[in-house]
């Protein structure tokens, strides 16, 4: 695994930027907040989590939602899985 970290302001004038629900079947994933705030629904329990909640680990298979607030500064970092190639394994 690799970890990945994430800037974003969202100020378009849509409303919040969400990614739609959605599940891993070969990794788990870990989430952590540097600055601002993320609600994340895994199954049916949603959560706004900012940086004093530390590690949002979730399991492989868990189908799970993130929503960013408009106008809010947000970086967070994730785990991204190693891709397998022909050639190896790269990161």
């Amino acid at each position: 695994m690799r970890i990945q970290t994430v800037a974003s302001q969202w100020n378009s004038t849509a409303e919040d930027l969400v990614a739609p629900p959605h599940w891993h079947d070969t990794h788990d994933e870990i989430h952590r907040i540097i600055q601002g705030r993320i609600q994340m629904t895994q199954g049916s329990k949603s959560k706004i989590y900012t940086p004093e909640d530390g590690e949002i680990f979730v399991p492989r298979g868990v189908v799970h939602s993130l929503r960013m607030f408009k106008g809010e500064d947000l970086i967070f970092e994730k785990t991204q899985p190693m891709v397998r190639t022909r050639a190896g394994l790269n990161d």
